[in-house]
């Protein structure tokens, strides 16, 4: 008797969510870098959109941004070029890719971070590596450990 065992793994989504950043600054929906995502009453309705339209990157205005006001915008072209602005919820799906003219420094400061971390496991989140590296930048974020408190990067993250 032969038994077969089927596994089905449902990997939740990795997206990177950071708050008071927008993706789409200054930008305008062409249809071919920005896509109009519609109205919605929430980050997570418009981060669903993207994903379902397989987009990898999104920003939300929140009700407070007048004529944007519940706005989703996507980013068909995968561009991460956050600005920091009240308001806004961006995400990207998978690993962001690192900003313009930090092609070595951002990986390398995670690779730094990462590797910190399995040195010294009991540091747990290890939050003084994290900030001595600056990952808190939204121009190299990733998020950090749960036992690590969100400070302010001199670049503006909130």
């Amino acid at each position: 008797m032969w038994l077969i065992f089927v596994f089905v793994t449902l990997a939740s989504a990795d997206w990177t969510i950071v708050n008071n950043q927008n993706d789409v600054y200054g930008g305008h929906v062409d249809n071919t870098s920005i896509v109009d995502g519609g109205h919605t009453d929430t980050w997570q309705e418009c981060q669903a959109i993207a994903a379902n339209h397989s987009i990898k990157a999104f920003t939300w205005h929140d009700k407070n941004q007048g004529s944007f006001a519940n706005v989703c915008w996507l980013r068909k072209d995968g561009a991460w070029n956050l600005v920091a602005e009240d308001g806004h919820i961006s995400g990207y799906f998978g690993n962001p890719p690192a900003p313009p003219g930090q092609t070595f420094d951002c990986p390398m400061r995670k690779f730094a971070y990462e590797h910190g971390m399995e040195l010294l496991p009991r540091m747990k989140g290890f939050s003084s590596l994290y900030y001595a590296l600056n990952l808190n930048d939204p121009q190299c974020f990733i998020p950090p450990p749960e036992d690590v408190k969100i400070i302010p990067s001199a670049n503006g993250f909130k």
